[in-house]
């Protein structure tokens, strides 16, 4: 009973993080280790254990690659590993209510747990989801509540960079996210299907050279750059 408990919260995590459902399943262990990707795996379990461990100075990954090799899938595997924590955590310091509680009771308990007091907040969105809200959002107060609450996440992961509509309005949105976490040294975790030379040669055909060499880099400044290469698993059907 506590195994079942212990995966719908973190999959209750995960959707709260934005995971979507495709991806809840997502984890290191049923991730598929070839000689391409080794060290983009052993590059993301360090990272994630640094975190958990809250080290300071944390910095942060970028993940690039080809289209299909599991980006997306390592990316969240880092978000449920430190999901698992959370829950773990959770279970040690409310243990006394597995005595007196059934299945749904404990779950309720401790989703009001992992919310409040045990709260990491996670948040994954791709660069053109998060253009997208902020554009449905325009001009409403809420879009700065949004745009304040994605950049100021404990975790961030910024999937797909690079796949996003370009203008110069949509560049300096990515680039305020980039900028803030820069600033405040928060851990940030990206992917995308360009090294950091291929992403500036896509963005030098419509931006202004100036702006792109300052967001791109912001994000060489913090993060860690890993290439991951192999065959397209969704032409192969995993």
């Amino acid at each position: 009973m506590i195994d079942k408990v212990k995966e719908k919260l973190i999959r209750y995590i995960l959707k709260e993080a934005n995971v979507k459902n495709k991806f809840l399943s997502a984890s290191f262990e049923n991730y598929e280790l070839e000689n391409g990707n080794r060290k983009a795996v052993k590059v993301a379990l360090d990272f994630t254990e640094n975190f958990i461990q809250n080290k300071n100075s944390l910095r942060g990954i970028y993940i690039f690659g080809p289209v299909g090799v599991g980006k997306t899938h390592l990316s969240v595997s880092v978000l449920r590993r430190v999901a698992e924590h959370i829950v773990d955590r959770g279970f040690k310091e409310l243990s006394h209510l597995m005595k007196t509680k059934d299945e749904y009771e404990i779950y309720e308990a401790m989703k009001n747990a992992v919310s409040s007091w045990l709260g990491i907040k996670l948040y994954f969105t791709t660069t053109q989801e998060y253009i997208r809200n902020l554009m449905s959002l325009f001009g409403n107060k809420d879009q700065i509540k949004f745009s304040e609450g994605v950049v100021s996440s404990d975790l961030l992961v910024i999937d797909d960079v690079g796949t996003e509509t370009l203008s110069n309005w949509s560049l300096e949105e990515i680039f305020y996210i980039v900028s803030n976490r820069y600033e405040r040294n928060l851990p940030t975790l990206f992917t995308s299907n360009y090294d950091l030379a291929e992403l500036y040669s896509k963005y030098l055909k419509k931006l202004p050279p100036l702006e792109i060499e300052k967001m791109l880099s912001r994000i060489k400044g913090f993060t860690a750059g890993v290439k991951i290469e192999g065959e397209d698993k969704r032409k192969e059907g995993k």
